[in-house]
């Protein structure tokens, strides 16, 4: 995917060597400044444009305008990615799949 593009993320599952713990989504509160040692819930979801392309060995960086249905607005920063496959990517903690919209 490219730089701009209006895009959904969600996050499908941890991956198999996640470095951080994936907390329940009734354990996570969204808006709030999270540590870092923790990643984010499964079918955590942020509607937005992409800061720049998706790349290997880069974080991804949306520019938000929707989280899990709410709309509102921020930056949503994913840990290094490592693998990328059709609509998925992987990165240090996570698998997401993307959607252009």
């Amino acid at each position: 995917m490219k730089k701009g593009a209006n895009v959904k993320i969600t996050k499908l599952c941890a991956c198999s060597d996640a470095k951080c713990p994936t907390p329940d989504m009734q354990d996570y509160v969204p808006g709030q400044v999270n540590p870092d040692e923790v990643s984010l819930p499964a079918d955590y979801t942020v509607k937005g444009y992409l800061v720049e392309n998706i790349q290997q060995g880069h974080r991804v960086m949306i520019d938000r305008y929707e989280r899990n249905g709410v709309k509102v607005g921020g930056i949503m920063v994913t840990s290094p990615v490592k693998v990328i496959r059709n609509s998925t990517f992987e990165t240090d903690n996570s698998i997401y799949i993307v959607e252009l919209l």
